[in-house]
């Protein structure tokens, strides 16, 4: 399996880490001011731990759709690998294919760039 995770984010929304962002800034914010915090404090409502309501923080259970387009994206990619291969069988191939669209880009656009850059009928030229 792999262990990188890199599609946490996308598919999860990767709350976790955002909130544990979250918390670091507040912390080095609180060192930052110091005796200014401690007055803040006091005037925040303090809120009940006991409190029987499930708060969205909580809820880490991961929907159908979510799943469906895990899987599907998983699925896309195996088959675009696939099928790239397919159409590109070796790499003479590829850099034939490579270095016709590099040559008609380097040969035939740039220069109508340059020129129509060099010389556009303004009236600053």
């Amino acid at each position: 399996m792999e262990s990188s995770g890199w599609y946490t984010k996308v598919f999860y929304g990767d709350e976790k880490d955002e909130k544990n962002e979250k918390k670091d800034d507040k912390e080095e914010m609180e060192k930052e001011e110091g005796a200014a915090n401690l007055s803040q404090e006091e005037l925040k409502p303090k809120e009940d731990e006991n409190s029987d309501t499930v708060s969205k923080e909580n809820d880490e259970s991961i929907g159908f759709c979510k799943w469906l387009l895990f899987a599907l994206l998983r699925i896309l990619i195996i088959f675009s690998i696939a099928g790239l291969s397919f159409l590109i069988p070796n790499i003479h191939i590829l850099l034939t294919l490579a270095g016709s669209i590099l040559g008609t880009i380097v040969n035939i656009y740039l220069p109508v760039i340059f020129y129509n850059r060099a010389y556009n009928f303004s009236e600053k030229n």
